[in-house]
């Protein structure tokens, strides 16, 4: 009699769940996306190298380029970017980007005082 009522509470469990899952669904799925910072001098309109770009909610960092250009990978979510130079010439900046809607972003970095 025991083995029964443990196989219909199995039973249950499982249609609970299958009933929560076909109600609610799964995630959506999160779609890879690839973006272009041109990172540079508001006065000169100059591109800036060595600017760490940092992802801020899952920790990334990449640097720019020569040509202020830096390539970042990711999902398709709005994501909070940071920009530090290491010298501290810049005027730190930070930023929310929605890939979906920009593939390449100018950024202009302010000298600091």
């Amino acid at each position: 009699m025991k083995w029964i009522r443990k196989v219909l509470k199995g039973f249950s469990l499982t249609a609970a769940m299958f009933v929560f899952q076909a109600c609610y669904g799964t995630d959506e799925a999160v779609l890879p996306y690839c973006m272009k910072f041109h990172v540079m001098d508001e006065a000169t309109g100059k591109p800036i190298r060595g600017i760490k770009v940092t992802d801020l909610v899952y920790g990334v960092t990449n640097y720019t380029t020569g040509e202020g250009m830096v390539t970042v990978w990711g999902d398709s979510t709005m994501i909070r970017y940071s920009f530090v130079d290491n010298d501290s010439v810049y005027i730190p900046k930070d930023t929310i980007v929605n890939p979906a809607l920009h593939d390449t972003v100018e950024i202009l970095l302010e000298k600091a005082l």
